[in-house]
């Protein structure tokens, strides 16, 4: 298709910095036609932008919610991703996907899938139609992963997951991770994982916490789910 078949100022593209196929309304073959013009730059399959000058890495960063939404449609960020707010760790978002099982790879950022059980009741509603791995969910799929990948990519250690927990500690209130315990045992037994290693990690924070809270004087320790005010 030639540029001069039609008028740029009838296209509408949208005034933001990415461009995707199909979800602005704008075509493929449009967006190819322009990218051969040199109106828009490509910044990965189905994935353009107006902005000539920027980075591409930057761009990215700063739109990689909606980036990893084109990708992935409805996907949960979990693994690994699920203790750090879902903000690439070395470039890297991990997500459960049961659309796309290929990853995504762009200047700055790569997207990691894996297939795995669709979204739970107290799963959180995230950006752009992805949803937010609970933090019963992050403690199962990180420790289940974590026995069964021997490579360790996607996974977070039981040292992580334990600093991860307890970062969400309230000094105000009572212990509440006997919550936590349950609900991530009836999520092992949905997903048909052996719930033993769970237990037996929670346990061992639950102990770990209740001795530093006699060792600091601070009384009883909460557990909170950082998704709750979201």
């Amino acid at each position: 298709m030639s540029l001069d078949k039609f008028d740029l100022t009838d296209l509408h593209l949208p005034k933001g910095p990415i461009i995707t196929e199909s979800q602005d309304g704008v075509s493929r073959k449009v967006l190819v036609s322009l990218h051969r013009a040199g109106v828009v730059r490509k910044l990965g399959p189905g994935l353009y932008s107006q902005d000539l000058v920027t980075p591409a890495q930057e761009l990215i960063r700063k739109k990689f919610w909606r980036i990893v939404a084109y990708y992935f449609d409805e996907a949960i960020v979990s693994d690994r991703s699920a203790l750090y707010e879902g903000l690439p760790i070395d470039g890297v978002v991990t997500v459960v996907s049961n659309t796309r099982l290929s990853p995504v790879v762009l200047p700055g950022l790569k997207v990691l899938p894996r297939k795995g059980s669709s979204a739970f009741f107290d799963d959180i509603p995230w950006l752009h139609g992805l949803t937010f791995a609970s933090v019963p969910r992050t403690i199962v799929e990180n420790l289940m992963l974590w026995n069964r990948d021997k490579n360790r990519k996607r996974s977070a250690s039981p040292d992580e997951l334990y600093d991860w927990l307890g970062k969400k500690i309230n000094f105000a209130n009572s212990m509440e991770i006997s919550t936590f315990k349950s609900r991530s045992i009836e999520i092992a037994s949905f997903m048909e994982v052996s719930s033993s290693n769970i237990e037996e990690f929670l346990d061992g924070v639950n102990s770990k916490l209740m001795r530093k809270s006699t060792k600091l004087g601070l009384g009883d320790l909460k557990l909170i789910d950082p998704y709750e005010k979201l």
